[in-house]
């Protein structure tokens, strides 16, 4: 594209602050547009919700799985919201996974397991380092979750237990919203005691 047509390539999901900032931001240079008010509008919105419940998320130990994709995507926007990712694993064949994993864990001064296995391996290390909640597809995450008594945030594909997830966007401001009061729900379900609840 940029040989061709000067169009900067642009890589990445727009899920989370920063993926989405970089997007839009490769958008309106690309156009010569400016950036409407209304993204600016539900920007402030995700970083407003992030504000007002980021004590429940505050080193909670979460492991990520699915295609690379989705899998650096998440990693960055749980590290956003100070989730603290402690394995994430892909089967999927990727030239970039491994230099992304490390650029973040680079960029907010963690460390995680980088995998590119089976899930098997991905499960094992789940139970070794006491992870709560599991992120990714059904596939790999429901019997786990149960077995661990932990949440699953369903993302990715497939997602073939639950009716109109794949009508539910993840990615822009709005889809990271959703993303995030999933990822909160699931943690107020499975994490926090009832008395605790409260705003």
């Amino acid at each position: 594209m940029e040989n061709r047509f000067g169009v900067e390539a642009y890589f990445g999901l727009p899920i989370g602050i920063k993926n989405t900032d970089d997007f839009i931001i490769n958008v309106a240079k690309v156009t010569s547009l400016e950036i409407p008010d209304k993204l600016l509008d539900d920007r402030r919105r995700l970083i407003d919700a992030i504000v007002d419940t980021v004590h429940y998320m505050m080193n909670v130990r979460v492991g990520i799985f699915g295609d690379p994709d989705f899998v650096i995507a998440i990693t960055r926007f749980c590290c956003e919201i100070r989730l603290r990712p402690v394995v994430v694993n892909t089967q999927t064949p990727s030239k970039i996974y491994k230099q992304e994993m490390e650029k973040i864990a680079k960029e907010y001064d963690i460390t995680f397991e980088v995998q590119f296995s089976d899930l098997w391996d991905f499960e094992k290390s789940v139970k070794e380092k006491g992870v709560e909640p599991l992120i990714g597809h059904p596939r790999g995450g429901v019997k786990l979750a149960e077995e661990l008594g932990i949440g699953l945030v369903r993302v990715g594909f497939p997602i073939y237990d639950r009716v109109g997830y794949f009508r539910w966007p993840i990615v822009g401001y709005r889809g990271s919203l959703k993303l995030f009061d999933e990822m909160v729900n699931t943690i107020l379900d499975t994490r926090v005691p009832w008395d605790q609840k409260q705003q």
